[in-house]
């Protein structure tokens, strides 16, 4: 049998071997005070084993227990617990300070088994306000509200709209792919949102991004997200009324080949320059006079499938809107419910 050795630095020293006689002599005692003890030792050393497990907690009596975390802790560990947590608002108010996951606490839960095409099991949290008292019945689930829509007004608006909501990463960027995203962007007009308006339901999770496409004051909003500045349209004279447009018999009152009193075909020449005119202004307007609109409204597409041309918008078969677009997530356009 190898001695026990302890090792200091470059040399070892050995511990000095005990006798047999000694380790033999040690056993014996050690059979006799057995002998003399009877069960009472063995009683004594199962003793601190019972205490133990009689302080221990049932670990079912613990386990998958939320109540008092916020939501954002407890539908994070639920998951982790393999939970598909749902958040129900039971504080019976439909106004809150904030509706981010941080600022709702977890006052009641209940598991359920998962149904359908879901194969989790659920675990239901009621909430209320974080810092307010838990309600000693849960009232009745009140609906969550869902994104905004914070397009077709200034930035400024929009961005004081979403941070009433507790979000706080809030940023503006160019819709056109040929203007700079802007330093001041306050007086900017929303033209494209991310989240889209119904997108997302609160309470809000604290890594949400909200990203404001805008346009320069004065600018047209680009036909889809990141397309170029559309031509801007030429200011229009206004048209003559009907009374200055009405052509004035001329001096010999002569009149033309087709009968009508001379100088009148100048006038009308005139009264149709306005008119072209107009309608060119009315084209851009709407945006590009050359574009065939039938091309931007389709009918029976399909949800997910690619389309064309950019931004152009359709209809399922069954009546839902659809529109060309890109998202967060998927580079490629396919047509997505608005």
């Amino acid at each position: 049998m190898v001695s026990p050795e302890i090792s200091t630095g470059t040399s070892s020293r050995r511990w000095p071997r005990r006798p047999v006689g000694a380790k033999r002599a040690a056993a014996g005692l050690a059979v006799l005070g057995l002998l003399l003890t009877g069960c009472g030792a063995a009683d004594t050393r199962t003793e601190p084993a019972a205490a133990t497990d009689s302080v221990r907690p049932a670990p079912e009596e613990t386990a998958h227990n939320y109540v008092g975390m916020t939501y954002d802790e407890a539908g994070g560990a639920a998951r982790r617990d393999g939970f598909l947590p749902v958040p129900v608002n039971v504080s019976g108010e439909a106004q809150a300070r904030s509706w981010m996951e941080s600022a709702w606490q977890v006052c009641f839960q209940e598991e359920t088994a998962g149904t359908g095409e879901n194969f989790m099991p659920v675990m239901e949290f009621g909430l209320a306000p974080e810092g307010s008292p838990c309600p000693e019945e849960a009232a009745p689930g009140i609906t969550w509200p869902v994104f905004p829509d914070v397009t077709g007004v200034p930035y400024s608006e929009a961005s004081e709209r979403i941070g009433e909501l507790g979000i706080e990463d809030i940023s503006a960027l160019s819709a056109h792919s040929d203007v700079e995203n802007p330093a001041d962007p306050g007086a900017w007009q929303v033209c494209f949102q991310s989240p889209a308006t119904g997108a997302r339901q609160a309470p809000y999770s604290e890594r949400l991004r909200v990203r404001l496409y805008v346009a320069k004051p004065g600018t047209l909003c680009p036909q889809r997200n990141g397309g170029p500045m559309p031509v801007q349209p030429p200011p229009s004279s206004p048209s003559p009324s009907p009374e200055a447009s009405e052509p004035e018999p001329s001096e010999g009152g002569g009149e033309t080949n087709d009968g009508s009193p001379g100088g009148s075909s100048g006038g009308g020449a005139s009264n149709g320059g306005s008119t072209s005119e107009g309608s060119s202004a009315e084209g851009a307007d709407g945006g590009d006079p050359g574009q065939d609109w039938e091309d931007y409204y389709q009918e029976n597409v399909r949800r997910g499938a690619p389309c064309h041309p950019p931004g152009a918008y359709g209809a399922t078969s069954r009546g839902r809107m659809m529109q060309c677009t890109t998202s967060d997530t998927d580079p490629h356009y396919r047509w997505r419910p608005l």
